[in-house]
């Protein structure tokens, strides 16, 4: 059951991808993508979603120069959520493991 319900969340940011084929890509006048603002907000399963539609998103640095594994960093270590920060960072890895590198 708890498979098919994330499966049901996947096919449902798969279909407002479809409709919106730009959604997962788009910036804002920060240069910040979807995935930034996942990010920043802890969301673990917005942050799957995301680099489902775009696997490369977490690659796209900010204005100020952050990637989203930065401001996962910055803003996610605020709180108690030891359990979606690593679930989160590991996924942002996954996909590109140089943000780990880079100066903030």
């Amino acid at each position: 059951q708890w498979r098919q319900h994330d499966h049901n969340k996947i096919a449902l940011a798969e279909a407002l991808h479809d409709a919106y084929n730009d959604a997962a890509e788009d910036l804002d006048q920060f240069n910040k993508s979807p995935l930034s603002y996942a990010c920043y907000s802890r969301d673990a399963d917005g942050v799957e979603m995301l680099l489902h539609l775009n696997p490369f998103a977490a690659s796209v640095k900010s204005d100020n120069g952050q990637y989203p594994l930065h401001i996962l960093c910055d803003f996610g270590a605020k709180g108690h959520h030891t359990g979606k920060l690593d679930r989160i960072m590991t996924m942002l890895l996954e996909k590109y493991p140089q943000a780990a590198a880079e100066p903030d």
